[in-house]
């Protein structure tokens, strides 16, 4: 009876650490930083002519080009990962963007006319990633890492259609350690779509975008 109460004794106790173990694997990581969006050059099809009309006079009243430019915006995120071992760990991350359209230029046949443009229209997107890093660490508090992700984007624009197209994205930043439980993350991230659609007669583009992130990760 003593060995086999000994024995449940060890087994709990290796369960227990075990268990320990597992959650100390677990992290959450939240986050914000700067968002700078490249232009969304996007081509279509000419509208058709107003009914009853021959031709249209106006370069620029039926456009096949749209050239969007935007201001320097904001992203808001999170994550819950898991380290797979020493080096590796993988997460699943939500993030969203904010930019401000700054102009909007319309092309006919190549030639800038006076197309509609929207100043001042909010442009955001709500992505999810599942995102593999690999971490080179050393004897510093300074831990280089690289990462990659895939998921989905999905575009808002107040005055066109949402879109969302599968995304990538490319991550390379260093992690500080502050003490044996948090850490805050300093990485650049390179974000694009796939081509999205934002009107009926869009041939589709992709949206783009490189991100200056900080983060604080902790362990559970």
């Amino acid at each position: 009876m003593m060995i086999g109460l000994a024995a449940l004794t060890g087994i709990t106790a290796m369960g227990g650490a075990q268990a320990e173990d597992d959650e100390s694997k677990l992290y959450w990581r939240i986050g914000a930083g700067a968002v700078f969006a490249e232009d969304f050059d996007e081509s279509f099809e000419r509208a058709p002519l107003p009914e009853g009309a021959v031709t249209c006079a106006a370069i620029g009243c039926r456009p096949d080009q749209r050239i969007l430019e935007f201001d320097t915006g904001f992203a808001l995120g999170g994550a819950l990962g898991y380290h797979f071992g020493k080096s590796i760990r993988g997460e699943i991350e939500y993030r969203y963007s904010k930019n401000e359209m700054s102009k909007a230029r319309s092309l006919e046949g190549g030639t800038e006319g006076f197309g509609p443009a929207f100043p001042d229209t909010d442009f955001t997107t709500h992505s999810g990633f599942a995102n593999v890093y690999y971490d080179f660490h050393n004897e510093s508090r300074f831990t280089p890492f690289i990462g990659v992700g895939l998921g989905f984007t999905t575009v808002d624009e107040e005055n066109w259609e949402s879109n969302t197209a599968i995304a990538y994205q490319g991550r390379v930043g260093v992690s500080t350690d502050l003490n044996e439980r948090f850490l805050i993350d300093t990485e650049y991230v390179y974000h694009r779509t796939g081509d999205i659609e934002l009107v009926d007669r869009s041939a589709g583009a992709a949206f783009a975008t490189s991100n200056i992130l900080v983060s604080l990760r902790g362990s559970f």
